[in-house]
């Protein structure tokens, strides 16, 4: 009897060491990378810029690839070393950015700028159809341009954050200009 149940015992741990035991297993994912221009703005005191050093960092550490052309970002007082730093390629020629999959504007293109785009691009930026020609909007259709107006990107409760932001930084400038320009003329009156 004592000889049956150590066997039981060392048949069952035997059985123990017989099960299946979980591993993790390394798997990796194909990513496809995105590649990304930001294009200098080109119109008329236009200061903004489609993408800043700290969402190009981000974008670079998601495996993407952000082209900046070089002094895109002056006017919004980021130097190319601040783009080079988060990991953007500084592109010298309009050409080179405009070779990107995916090209992110402030400003909607000039007509000018719609010949630098290539064929089945995809467009981030204000393309405000309403003052927009039906020759515009072809040139865009003819290269098969996929744009995204992001003055229509509505969240789920209905607000249209891109424009909301855009107008609160509007309203903030103005005030201080405003501000300014009243500062001084106190200063030179007085």
């Amino acid at each position: 009897m004592e000889e049956i149940s150590k066997s039981g015992f060392t048949e069952l741990a035997r059985q123990a060491t017989l099960q299946p035991k979980e591993a993790l297993l390394e798997t990796k994912k194909p990513r496809q990378t995105l590649y990304i221009g930001v294009p200098k703005e080109t119109t008329l005191q236009e200061h903004r810029v489609a993408i800043t050093p700290s969402s190009v960092n981000l974008l670079v550490n998601n495996g993407n690839e952000v082209w900046i052309e070089t002094g895109a970002g002056k006017e919004a007082k980021f130097s190319d070393k601040d783009y080079s730093d988060a990991g953007a390629r500084i592109c010298y020629s309009k050409e080179e950015v405009y070779r990107a999959d995916i090209i992110a504007k402030v400003e909607p293109p000039s007509e000018n700028e719609i010949n630098y785009l290539q064929a089945k691009q995809l467009l981030i930026s204000a393309i405000q159809l309403n003052s927009k020609s039906d020759k515009y909007i072809r040139s865009l259709m003819d290269k098969k341009i996929t744009a995204i107006a992001f003055e229509f990107l509505k969240s789920t409760d209905g607000i249209y954050p891109i424009v909301r932001s855009m107008s609160e930084i509007a309203g903030t400038s103005a005030y201080f200009c405003g501000r300014g320009v009243f500062m001084f003329d106190l200063w030179r009156e007085g």
